[in-house]
Parts: structure tokens; sequence; C-alpha cells
């Protein structure tokens, strides 16, 4: 079990999903950083991927069923799609390449927007139209989904 699966179980779907920011900005730091790079970097493209796929799965579709969650949805998914972009052309070229701190720089900048424009219009939407046991049941099957991407 890693660990953002353990931090937040038995807990609300927004502390799943923010527990995962706070395990990607940590992740995000040590690459950029140069510790253990390449592993840091292996570690962190995996944990995106995944944290991505389950928030398409779970944490979008109910975004969405909110007066003006469509419109939020469709930033955040243009945003991913960007950023997975770039974590692709990141992992072609490996952490040795001359170009690896600039683009992962931009990365590390599009990540870290992404995940407050999330932590800002999305997550209040989640707090207000789940109830506690919805929010749970939710986060359950968002650290599931998770976890079958890792």
């Amino acid at each position: 079990m890693t660990s953002h699966m353990a931090d937040a179980s038995g807990k609300g779907l927004v502390d799943a999903v923010q527990a995962t920011h706070q395990e990607i900005k940590s992740l995000l730091d040590s690459v950029a950083a140069g510790d253990d790079r390449q592993r840091s970097f292996e570690r962190l493209s995996t944990l995106l991927a995944a944290h991505e796929a389950a928030e398409q799965e779970v944490v979008h579709p109910l975004t969405k069923r909110a007066d003006g969650g469509e419109q939020i949805v469709e930033a955040r998914l243009t945003e991913e799609r960007e950023g997975a972009e770039t974590l692709q052309k990141l992992q072609t070229m490996g952490t040795t390449d001359p170009g690896f701190d600039d683009l992962f720089a931009s990365l590390r900048e599009a990540v870290l927007k992404h995940a407050a424009a999330e932590e800002r219009d999305e997550h209040p939407i989640l707090d207000a139209s789940l109830s506690p046991e919805e929010s749970q049941h939710a986060a359950a099957q968002f650290r599931a989904a998770q976890s079958v991407s890792v």
C-alpha cells in the first residue's frame, strides 16, 4: 500500500485527492532538487498517470453533475492532456538530457497550477454536493482506481 492511500483511508474524497496532491508536490520537489532524480521521476510519472486516471474515472464525473461543473471539468481535462504530452516528452528525453531541467520546470509549474485550480474550483463543489457517506464511498473508489493504475 502506498503512503497516499494509507493517509487518506476513512476520509472523504477531497481529503483523498489532496493527500495525493501532497505526494505529487513532494516528488516534484525531489526531481527538481535532483534527489535520486531518475527514481523520483519514474515514481512521479507513474503517480501522475494513476492520479489523473482516477480523477477522470471518479472525481470529474461527480463534479460534472453540479451547476457549472461541466466547464470546470473541461478546463481541468485540457490541463491534464497538456501535462500528459509534456510528461511524455520528458520520458522520451530522460533525466540526463540537457533540456530536461527547463521542460521539467514548465511541467512542475503546470502541475502545481492544475492542482491549485482543482482545489479552488472543483473541491468545493464536491464538498457541497456529496454527503459524508457518498464522499467516503467516492474516496474508496478513487483510491482503488488510483492503485490499479500504479
